[in-house]
């Protein structure tokens, strides 16, 4: 939980390194708050949003696993969108590359994003800091 908190508070932070044990923290946690507040949405019979009337919905990555959404979780992504993209910069950096590669994520390329975070940690400085101390 402490890796979740820290991703959130360090949210503007594109700067640094951010170790595998930071990151993989983050995604574990963002993705179980996730599915609880989909769930909640769920039982409070609060989606009132169907994607598959809007227009371009193919496009919309939620669309795809869920035909509806409510105001929790339409409150819940664009919230944490930038602690999420500022947490793959860190990570990005940690191995060597450039804080840009996170943009990969809405392209068919975000296998490449995938294994590089999952790559192990440059052991020594870098050109983006200090190794991270787990």
């Amino acid at each position: 939980m402490k890796w979740f908190i820290k991703c959130m508070k360090n949210y503007t932070l594109f700067k640094g390194r951010a170790s595998r044990t930071e990151f993989w923290y983050f995604m574990l946690y963002w993705s179980t708050f996730y599915i609880i507040i989909i769930a909640i949405d769920r039982v409070l019979g609060g989606n009132f949003i169907n994607f598959k009337t809007l227009p371009f919905s193919e496009y919309i990555p939620l669309a795809n696993l869920v035909e509806e959404a409510g105001l929790l979780t339409l409150i819940y992504r664009p919230l944490t969108i930038v602690p999420s993209l500022a947490v793959i910069s860190r990570r990005l950096h940690d191995i060597n590359k450039s804080g840009w590669w996170c943009l990969t994520c809405v392209t068919p390329l975000i296998i490449i994003l995938i294994i590089f975070l999952c790559k192990k940690s440059d052991e020594k400085e870098n050109k983006y800091g200090q190794k991270p101390t787990v």
